[in-house]
């Protein structure tokens, strides 16, 4: 959309080279996937954060940051997943926590290869509270004395709430 045909140059999408468009905020720009003006809502691919052990990934904690925005994380349609096993993953923000979850290693599980039960099984989910702006995620390992989990890959992002329903279903 060019210079004038948004409400404001905070509603304004950028296309490039491959007319990919993508929301530009706070030094992030997050590929836009669909816009819905009768919802209200915009849907973005949103980055995967890695936990510092991930080979051949970078680690970085901070998520991404709609402060100053006019746009919030919608409690109604996603859910902080993280992947990995024998961890609890705080959603913190400005060191306050707003939640988390916990996994537990079980290598007989299916869970670690379907991501869409994430029960607590090498996968947890939960919801983001409402007005969600920012947050960091915080892994810590747990012990469960046989050293599982500890130096596995962990990573963390918000999916779709439908995304569980749909894999659920097929």
């Amino acid at each position: 959309m060019e210079a004038g045909c948004c409400l404001d140059k905070r509603f304004r999408i950028h296309c490039n080279s491959n007319m990919t468009p993508r929301l530009s905020m706070n030094g992030i720009n997050l590929e836009v996937l669909n816009i819905s003006v009768d919802e209200g809502t915009i849907h973005v691919k949103f980055p995967i954060f890695y936990s510092s052990n991930c080979r051949g990934k970078e680690s970085n904690p901070v998520i991404v940051n709609l402060e100053g925005s006019p746009f919030v994380y919608s409690e109604k349609w996603n859910r902080f997943v993280v992947v990995g096993c024998n961890n609890i993953v705080l959603m913190t923000q400005n060191d306050s926590i707003y939640g988390g979850c916990m996994s537990i290693c079980d290598e007989s599980s299916n869970s670690s290869r379907n991501h869409a039960s994430c029960n607590g099984i090498n996968c947890c989910q939960m919801r983001i509270p409402s007005h969600l702006m920012s947050f960091n995620a915080v892994f810590k390992d747990l012990d469960d004395g046989q050293g599982r989990g500890r130096d596995q890959c962990k990573h963390v992002y918000l999916v779709e709430q439908r995304w569980f329903h749909d894999r659920l279903n097929s």
